[in-house]
């Protein structure tokens, strides 16, 4: 079992003007060595096992804006995911429990709050997650 976090960095000037976030966000995990596909895309693909704990964080692209995720769209039999708070702070992240193994990947979706007014962007369900690749160490040379 793991802990991946997935990183989303959004533009949220880009995002309010477009009327979607699609296209402006990026997004990264700590899991490229099992498998991540995409990183620093819109569509990442985070590679996971059965047990994996999940945590997705937002910051704005720019210093001055709100951004925050509101709601995390994936299958309940896949992932179970809640949303959290820091302690002492309204700044809020996302956790999920991996329930079972992916042998396919499964598609996932973000809706945000941006800005003053606090807009809801839902993305399409670009990002995904996939089966996790077995992690080769190489041998230490003697």
């Amino acid at each position: 079992m793991s802990q991946i976090v997935i990183t989303v960095v959004v533009n949220v000037a880009g995002a309010l003007a477009a009327g979607t976030p699609d296209h402006h966000i990026v997004m990264i995990d700590n899991n490229k060595a099992a498998g991540s596909l995409h990183e620093a895309t819109d569509h990442l693909h985070t590679a996971v096992r059965e047990g994996d704990t999940l945590v997705w964080v937002v910051t704005s692209l720019e210093c001055e804006t709100y951004a925050a995720i509101t709601a995390l769209s994936v299958p309940d039999d896949v992932c179970e995911v809640r949303c959290e708070t820091y302690p002492d702070t309204a700044v809020t992240y996302w956790v999920g429990t991996v329930k079972k193994a992916v042998t396919a990947p499964v598609p996932y979706g973000l809706t945000f709050a941006l800005g003053s007014s606090l807009y809801t962007l839902p993305t399409s369900p670009n990002c995904a997650l996939i089966e996790a690749q077995p992690i080769v160490v190489p041998e230490a040379a003697a």
